[in-house]
């Protein structure tokens, strides 16, 4: 229910806005503020050398077959201002490893967000230059 209580009070300030500025201007406001967080994690990228980075991370029961390891893999290339996480090399989702991909999008940025200058908000702008290739779902 808070998060219902949090969404409705979120819409009446955001008509709150409308009322006293127009909307217009509201949108304007928005639209500068994405542009100022995209352009503030690229900043952020471009600290990051250019390159390919991997990592790993395996279990040794997939759920359901003992002894059958599972493995999730990322590779992480920074070009420039931009990054990609590529996972097409992981296994394939099983019981309880591999995440819905909604989750798989969402802990990628949270740990993005985590190592980057904090000051930068986390909103559409921010995650522009981030890129994320993830095998679709089996279920």
């Amino acid at each position: 229910m808070l998060i219902y209580g949090s969404m409705t009070k979120a819409g009446k300030d955001v008509c709150a806005l409308i009322d006293k500025y127009g909307l217009d201007t509201l949108k304007n406001c928005t639209h500068e503020m994405i542009r100022r967080d995209e352009e503030a994690m690229r900043a952020q990228i471009r600290e990051v050398p250019d390159g390919e980075y991997s990592a790993e991370m395996g279990v040794d029961w997939d759920g359901t077959t003992p002894d059958r390891h599972v493995y999730i893999r990322v590779k992480l290339t920074v070009a420039e201002d931009e990054m990609t996480f590529d996972f097409s090399d992981s296994d394939d989702q099983v019981d309880f490893i591999n995440s819905p991909l909604g989750n798989t999008h969402a802990y990628v940025f949270m740990a993005l967000f985590l190592t980057m200058d904090p000051s930068i908000p986390h909103n559409h702008g921010a995650i522009e230059p981030i890129h994320i290739i993830a095998p679709p779902e089996k279920w």
